[in-house]
């Protein structure tokens, strides 16, 4: 799947931080909710250059789900409160 905004070139520096959601198929439609949630916030933070859309990895019982968000240096990302991110939930 493509990304939101373009990715970076091989040259440039980044820091990718990568969502595993295991997701129950029944709450599938919630997920998106929050997946939509996920990106706009994302968007909003300094640095922030690109998010991959959320990729099926494993199907079954449970879903696995694979989302990557790319900022220009990994401070800008581990320095968000977590209670931040917690709040898109």
């Amino acid at each position: 799947m493509s990304s939101f905004s373009s990715l970076p070139q091989a040259s440039d520096q980044f820091f990718e931080y990568r969502f595993i959601h295991r997701i129950n198929p029944l709450a599938y439609n919630n997920f998106l909710q929050f997946q939509e949630k996920l990106r706009t916030r994302a968007k909003n933070y300094q640095g922030y250059i690109s998010e991959d859309l959320p990729v099926l990895v494993e199907e079954g019982e449970t879903l696995v789900f694979e989302t990557i968000l790319r900022f220009d240096t990994p401070p800008v990302f581990l320095t968000t409160p977590a209670s931040r991110i917690k709040a898109i939930a």
